[in-house]
């Protein structure tokens, strides 16, 4: 059993990573949606086929990654190695479109709009990465379990950050 401090700390970063990626797939609902494109200065990059491909593909994992969160918080006896797979195999493919969006929208020519500068961090795919960290059960010490996550957290999430700052420049997200 874990201390009641450590459940509340989980509790929150669940409920705070769950509320984001929620609000996130209900923006990219509404994106993906919009059909006019008329005034858009970024219609180009919207309408490329390849684009439209990545962006229902990180959606569907999205929807996923977030019903398979959600079934394994109402519902803990579900919690098998199956849901476990889909959970982790849908944040992989989740994080994983974002950054393949990033390399894509930057690596090919979309007329006279190169909207992908200044790109901020992918920040989905490290909230992602960092709920599967909470998800995993290190150690039946609760204390160095939660010191753990942490660690992993802190690592992992420099790593990808410093997997941005080399791919700066390379995939044109530098701002001017």
């Amino acid at each position: 059993m874990k201390p009641i401090p450590l459940q509340v700390a989980e509790l929150i970063l669940v409920g705070w990573i769950g509320l984001t990626i929620l609000l996130i797939i209900v923006f990219d609902l509404s994106d993906l949606s919009e059909a006019r494109f008329e005034d858009d200065p970024f219609s180009a990059y919207r309408r490329d086929p390849g684009i439209i491909r990545i962006n229902i593909a990180s959606l569907l994992s999205r929807v996923v990654f977030a019903g398979s969160l959600v079934l394994m918080r109402i519902k803990p006896q579900y919690r098998e190695r199956f849901l476990l797979y889909v959970f982790f195999l849908s944040g992989l493919a989740a994080s994983f479109f974002q950054w393949y969006e990033l390399y894509y929208g930057s690596t090919f020519y979309y007329g006279e709009v190169r909207d992908k500068q200044g790109l901020a961090f992918p920040l989905l795919a490290s909230a992602i990465v960092t709920l599967m960290i909470w998800e995993c059960t290190y150690s039946s010490h609760p204390l160095w379990a939660w010191r753990l996550k942490i660690v992993l957290t802190v690592l992992v999430n420099v790593g990808l950050y410093l997997i941005w700052l080399s791919v700066l420049e390379a995939w044109n997200l530098v701002t001017h």
